[in-house]
């Protein structure tokens, strides 16, 4: 088996090995989306080819691939993949992680890759290649692009520069520590798709939601906040709704979240308004954790 760096030109290859795994629970790996075309699109947005490799065999046929969406100003990597196209996948994936490995960026020393918790096979395997194992998952909901969430009356408004928003930058921080966003970039990546609505009482920051429309075409719920001394009065709801209807506004019919499979509260709340459990995810870490 032969090892090279993935180029641009692979990419509708390596999507045609991924499609058919990706719609297996029992070898779907998160981050990616299940069709060729989609797939091909997410991985033109990411920061591939730092740490990244494609596998062939004998005729240059790929046997498998792994991409490294590198942060080096976070030093963290998340792995899109391995994916390996024969049922005896493990030698292949160990041969593409170490090797990948040994390819990243000085200081680039915390990794994630997430995986179907029916994907049981690669539980162990992420032990063995030094995972962290043992945390809490996340559900996967979707709301139906014909599912109404109702408009929302409450009053938002974008949001401005890091300097101007502090008060949003340190909340964002203060409830997602160690998330793959820090509240500077959730502002600074702020454009025409990645909208980030903030809502005041009084003057005060009372809470945000960050939702962008996806290279799938898919509406994406990436981050929901409210500040403590609002809470427990609908603001969370209101935020949702004028979230799903500013990135339908964006021409996303279908949206998505993720929620951690121990906020039964925020679940409760996504599915009274027409979200449905899709898939539970596991994440495998390594140098950090995830309140």
């Amino acid at each position: 088996m032969q090892f090279r760096p993935v180029t641009v030109a692979d990419l509708p290859a390596l999507a045609r090995v991924a499609e058919p795994l990706q719609r297996r629970p029992d070898r779907h790996v998160v981050y990616l989306a299940d069709q060729a075309d989609a797939i091909v699109a997410e991985l033109e947005e990411s920061t591939h080819h730092v740490a990244s490799l494609v596998a062939t065999i004998d005729g240059g046929q790929i046997a498998g691939w792994l991409i490294a969406d590198v942060d080096e100003e976070m030093g963290r990597v998340w792995w899109l993949g391995p994916f390996v196209a024969a049922e005896e996948w493990e030698p292949t994936a160990t041969e593409l992680l170490r090797r990948c490995r040994d390819l990243l960026p000085p200081g680039v020393d915390q990794e994630e890759m997430a995986v179907d918790d029916r994907f049981v096979s690669c539980g162990p395997w992420a032990d063995r290649m030094g995972f962290d194992t043992g945390a809490i998952g996340s559900w996967v909901l979707s709301l139906a692009g014909d599912v109404e969430v109702g408009a929302s009356e409450l009053q938002v408004r974008a949001a401005r520069a890091p300097d101007s928003d502090s008060a949003l930058v340190e909340l964002h921080e203060r409830l997602f520590p160690n998330t793959h966003t820090t509240g500077r970039q959730l502002i600074e990546s702020s454009d025409e798709s990645h909208i980030r609505l903030v809502t005041e009482e009084d003057g005060r920051l009372a809470g945000y939601i960050a939702v962008e429309r996806q290279a799938t075409g898919e509406g994406y719920v990436d981050y929901l906040g409210v500040a403590e001394p609002f809470r427990r009065r609908g603001l969370g709801r209101e935020l949702v709704r004028a979230g799903v209807a500013a990135v339908r506004e964006l021409g996303a019919a279908d949206v998505h979240l993720t929620v951690r499979e121990d906020s039964e509260g925020a679940r409760v709340l996504y599915e009274s308004l027409g979200f449905v459990a899709e898939r539970l995810i596991r994440p495998y870490r390594i140098g950090f954790e995830i309140a």
